[in-house]
């Protein structure tokens, strides 16, 4: 479902009548009025209103805004301008307006598009969450917990395999740590660290075994990436 988050809306007088052009890109005609944008240009945001000519339209310039697709476009795509004011899926060195944060089924099809314009070169990677490891444990059986660590890029899982670094904390007695069938570290007490190997899908299975009541930590960062941890309480 198509949804808005508005951080920055300015507001410029419509060089023409918009009453019909909601939630279309727009850029200033170089009189500092709005116009609707055609293929390949720079877009200064999206039309929030419907103004007739000489009203004042309200322009979304940063945020999470609705707008309408000329063709269909997959989630997470970045998107460029089309003819009349619609967005279509970016090519290398198209303009940027932002990137498709819901999909779109179709010409005029409404979607939500978290807006970065004024992007170049097909890319705004710098808009993308940072790399992580999305971290599950399951039930202690047999003094193991098994751990899945799936490696994300953005928001979307990692499709190669990623060096990890792994830290593991145990408040008592210690705890052992396989990795992915290649071996057994032996962890002892205190904190240690190893670098480890995601599989081709990014995903990286660890079993925990402890044979102490204790409170395990591990944390799990992959390269070039942000920290994340879980806490696994053996009984």
């Amino acid at each position: 479902m198509a949804s808005e988050n508005p951080v920055l809306v300015k507001s410029h007088a419509a060089a023409s009548d918009l009453s019909t052009h909601q939630f279309k890109a727009v850029r200033l005609n170089g009189s500092a009025a709005l116009a609707l944008t055609t293929a390949g240009q720079v877009a200064l945001g999206i039309l929030q209103n419907d103004p007739t000519s000489g009203a004042s339209g309200d322009v979304m310039q940063v945020g999470q805004s609705r707008a309408i697709a000329s063709a269909a476009i997959a989630e997470m795509a970045q998107v460029t301008t089309a003819a009349s004011g619609k967005l279509v899926t970016a090519s290398a060195g198209d303009p940027i307006v932002g990137i498709a944060k819901t999909a779109a089924s179709g010409d005029n099809a409404i979607f939500t598009v978290l807006l970065a314009v004024g992007g170049g070169s097909g890319t705004i990677a710098a808009v993308n969450p940072p790399r992580r490891a999305a971290l599950t444990a399951g039930a202690e059986a047999a003094n193991v917990i098994k751990v899945a660590a799936q490696i994300r890029n953005a928001l979307t899982d990692a499709a190669v395999a990623s060096a990890v670094r792994c830290v593991v904390t145990s408040y008592d007695a210690g705890a052992t740590l396989t990795d992915g069938g290649a071996g057994t570290v032996d962890f002892g007490t205190g904190t240690v660290e190893v670098i480890a190997t995601s599989d081709g899908t990014g995903l990286l299975e660890i079993d925990v075994t402890d044979v102490a009541a204790e409170t395990v930590i591990i944390e799990v960062r992959p390269e070039n990436g942000l920290t994340t941890f879980i806490s696994l309480v053996f009984a």
